[in-house]
């Protein structure tokens, strides 16, 4: 199955599930890709099985179609725009009135942050991993800055190790 991603509350709660639900060890094979949310769910696995096709990618997690982690930094580089050409300022205003809501601009490093925590939390439970937990989680949200990015199964084994991506060849 191809997963272009989720919501990570969702994806936290059924990895945590499927951990539980197993006799033995909780294995995820990726045939083709697991974006976003499907990797959050992949992360909480003992093994994750990958071949030549397979992808991971970021954890960025997205509102109303936007990524979250974007919405400031475009709003700095309007605010760039209008400090050097201050008549755009009402321009800008009613084009962002129109296009944000208010709350989704809080919003947006809190639900990165939790995206983080989620991450921490299915991850710390790899005993080979347990010195780079948060760098790892935080690697997966805030390093690439496409939603599409490509985590091929080599950049996988790189930063998850080859104690849990096992390479099909």
């Amino acid at each position: 199955r191809v997963s272009k991603g989720g919501f990570g509350e969702y994806a936290y709660i059924i990895s945590k599930l499927c951990k539980t639900m197993t006799d033995s060890k909780f294995i995820v094979a990726v045939p083709r890709r697991a974006k976003s949310a499907a990797t959050m769910l992949a992360l909480g696995a003992d093994e994750i099985h990958m071949g030549n096709a397979s992808q991971l990618g970021p954890i960025d997690p997205q509102i109303s179609g936007m990524p979250a982690l974007g919405i400031l930094p475009a709003l700095k580089m309007i605010a760039q725009v209008v400090e050097r050409n201050p008549g755009s300022a009402n321009m800008f205003a009613q084009y962002l009135i129109k296009s944000i809501k208010l709350e989704h601009i809080g919003f947006c490093d809190r639900v990165a942050e939790s995206s983080v925590q989620y991450a921490i939390r299915l991850l710390r439970t790899k005993p080979f991993l347990i010195d780079r937990v948060e760098e790892i989680a935080r690697q997966f949200v805030y390093e690439y800055k496409s939603h599409n990015f490509v985590i091929d199964a080599e950049e996988a084994v790189n930063i998850l190790s080859s104690d849990m991506i096992y390479r099909d060849t």
